[in-house]
């Protein structure tokens, strides 16, 4: 049996009394709540089972945090030849300082501010550097740019000791 709910049997109470007049609406609006079943109704009924398919998320790689950070380096490193060279072109000679630099150049570059820089040498010749990020404690990259045999000191990395075998190429820890 449908039960009625408490709102619709007052609707048609009301409807039907004696001290209102029945008009059309009102019968209309009696008639379409009869037929309404109430919520009591609701959770005896059995709701069809659907099936929902389960999707498949992708796993992404786990990318390595030391490896990040070096790339990042690596960049870094790139971008100080780059400079270096526009220093050499109005100075005749290369920059020790990659502060100074990045200063003159007034590069605001997000990615390089927390990378620690350090020109080891610098001449009319050539420089060497030697470059870490605070995410790859005990790593580094190294770079020259020059004549490797009239350098007077070639960096290596701190982790494996690693020389930079070719000019303008970074060379990192792994």
């Amino acid at each position: 049996m449908i039960a009625l709910s408490i709102a619709v049997l007052s609707m048609i109470t009301s409807a039907a009394s004696p001290s209102r007049a029945p008009t059309a609406t009102t019968g209309r609006v009696a008639a379409v709540a009869v037929a309404m079943p109430s919520a009591a109704w609701l959770p005896s009924m059995k709701m069809p089972h659907l099936s929902i398919p389960k999707l498949r998320v992708p796993r992404l790689p786990k990318r390595d945090a030391d490896a990040d950070a070096l790339s990042q380096t690596a960049r870094r490193l790139k971008a100080l030849v780059a400079d270096e060279e526009s220093w050499y072109a109005d100075h005749a000679t290369y920059s020790k300082s990659a502060f100074t630099i990045a200063r003159q150049k007034t590069r605001a570059d997000s990615l390089f501010d927390s990378i620690d820089v350090q020109v080891i040498y610098a001449g009319k010749r050539g420089w060497t550097a030697l470059a870490s990020h605070p995410g790859a404690p005990g790593k580094s990259c190294v770079i020259f740019v020059g004549d490797r045999n009239t350098l007077p000191i070639i960096p290596r990395t701190r982790a494996s000791a690693s020389v930079a075998t070719a000019e303008g190429k970074p060379v990192c820890d792994q």
